[in-house]
């Protein structure tokens, strides 16, 4: 089950950021959620605008992410590429699970396709697994964006309407 994630998740929530940091740690990414990153003001602000969403799996949550249905301006400018189109779309961030399920990536980007048939995505050069997780699931590699306060990243999307 995927639903708004609030207040008494929060906790939680914020378990599964440390893990997934020191898991991006071991496997070669140190440099993509550095300082606490995504911090618990940011968490609870994204909690507050109904954006941020929890996978549950018998009770307890597993997933964890954000979904912007109506876009992300860092992703205007494309560079060393192109999108596959410039029709609405949603953006996810913040993608984040534990490793007691399998298959909640897939879940959890299924369930954004449903809302929102046009989704972009980014990550770090860093991160091999998502960059893999991301492919293994459809997306394609579109080129680079330049996220505020974040730098350069690997910008990937995936268009229900594109076969």
């Amino acid at each position: 089950m995927i639903r708004n994630g609030n207040e008494g998740d929060l906790e939680r929530i914020m378990a599964i950021y440390e893990f997934a940091r020191d898991l991006m740690k071991k496997s070669g990414n140190p440099d993509q959620w550095t300082n606490g990153y995504p911090e618990e003001w940011r968490v609870k602000e994204d909690i507050a605008t109904k954006t941020n969403f929890v996978l549950e799996r018998e009770g307890v949550v597993k997933g964890v992410f954000v979904l912007l249905e109506d876009g992300d301006p860092d992703y205007l400018n494309i560079h060393q590429g192109q999108w596959l189109n410039d029709k609405a779309y949603g953006a996810i961030h913040r993608v984040a699970s534990c490793t007691t399920g399998k298959g909640l990536t897939k879940e959890i980007f299924d369930w954004s396709l449903k809302r929102c048939h046009n989704i972009k995505i980014d990550t770090h050069k860093d991160n091999k697994i998502m960059q893999h997780v991301l492919i293994k699931n459809g997306f394609k590699r579109c080129g680079l964006v330049y996220i505020r306060g974040a730098g350069e990243r690997i910008a990937y999307q995936k268009n229900l309407d594109i076969k």
